[in-house]
């Protein structure tokens, strides 16, 4: 069986961004603690193509929890997100290309676009930024990475002026 290269991208709550590429020839999982207690648990089954991340308060009680199916190249195609109650908060889709996200379109569980966001990569295939639009298509925020893993610098834009 050839080697199986995957890349994370693990967009978490509090703006925190993580990437990771890993080799996977068997499934794996990753435990992430964060500085504000939250610990990220991400399983990978490379046979069954798929991805769960799951996302905990510092009790341990279930904040998310993410099922990202992947395609056979092992880049996300789509993904389904649920509260710590089960209950389906949102659908997203990817747009991969050169073994990277380019696009991720988020969905409320109706198929209602909710946001989009945007994926900048430098000369080093290193994330620069990213731009969410919302559901009208104006961008919201923009995130900057500051370097080598560091969290990014958000800047949340005023809202646009109302289309008439």
């Amino acid at each position: 069986m050839k080697s199986l290269v995957f890349r994370i991208f693990l967009i978490l709550a509090f703006a925190h961004i993580s990437v990771a590429q890993v080799t996977y020839n068997q499934p794996t999982s990753r435990v992430v603690r964060n500085t504000d207690g939250t610990v990220l648990t991400v399983k990978i089954d490379p046979h069954q193509l798929r991805v769960e991340e799951v996302l905990r308060d510092s009790s341990g009680s279930v904040i998310s929890r993410l099922l990202r199916e992947l395609d056979e190249d092992f880049h996300p195609k789509r993904a389904l997100k649920y509260d710590g109650g089960n209950r389906l908060v949102s659908k997203h889709e990817y747009l991969c290309l050169k073994g990277r996200i380019e696009e991720e379109e988020i969905f409320d569980p109706r198929d209602n676009l909710l946001s989009k966001l945007v994926f900048y990569y430098d000369s080093k295939n290193r994330m620069t930024r990213i731009e969410q639009f919302n559901s009208k298509g104006a961008i919201v925020s923009v995130s900057r990475s500051s370097g080598g893993g560091a969290d990014p610098v958000v800047k949340v834009l005023p809202n646009p002026p109302a289309s008439k």
